[in-house]
């Protein structure tokens, strides 16, 4: 993801960010992941992942229609 991407919807330039979700403390948060597989909940009602490869997200948002669109891509 070098290139500067374009937006598929209207095709102006779109800007690298990243999409979070809240913890339990509202100061704090957490860039959602990517991971193989159908989600399985523990008995605590949280997805387990345990073992499985997770890969943080970008989120690439345009800015003049508002699309957004995500990439779980590796880090070098």
């Amino acid at each position: 993801m070098n290139a500067q991407p374009k937006c598929p919807k209207c095709g102006k330039k779109m800007e690298e960010g990243c999409t979070l979700g809240r913890a339990e403390f509202p100061a704090y948060a957490y860039v959602t992941v990517w991971t193989s597989g159908v989600p399985k909940r523990g008995k605590n009602g949280l997805v387990d992942i345990d073992g499985k490869n997770v890969i943080e997200t970008r989120t690439f948002r345009c800015s003049w229609c508002g699309y957004l669109e995500s990439y779980a891509i590796k880090p070098n």
